[in-house]
C-alpha cells in the first residue's frame, strides 16, 4: 500500500510501515509541512497514496 504520513506523525513510522510491505512517505518529504489540508489532499490524491493523520476537521 502506498501510504502518506501527515507532518503530526513521527517520521520514524515510515521504517515501521516499509519493514510492513508498505511504500510510505511524509508530507515533510514533499515540502507540504503548514500547507493547506486541501493541498496536501491534491497530493495525496495525485499519487494514489492512503493518508494517515491525527488531525481533526471540526465544523
Amino acid at each position: 500500500m502506498k501510504i502518506k504520513l501527515d507532518e503530526n506523525l513521527p517520521a520514524r513510522l515510515v521504517g515501521i510501515l516499509e519493514r510492513h510491505g508498505h511504500h510510505a512517505d511524509t508530507v515533510r518529504d514533499e515540502h507540504l509541512t503548514g500547507k493547506p489540508d486541501d493541498q496536501i489532499w491534491q497530493a495525496v490524491c495525485a499519487e494514489q497514496r492512503f493518508l494517515i493523520t491525527q488531525a481533526l476537521e471540526r465544523p
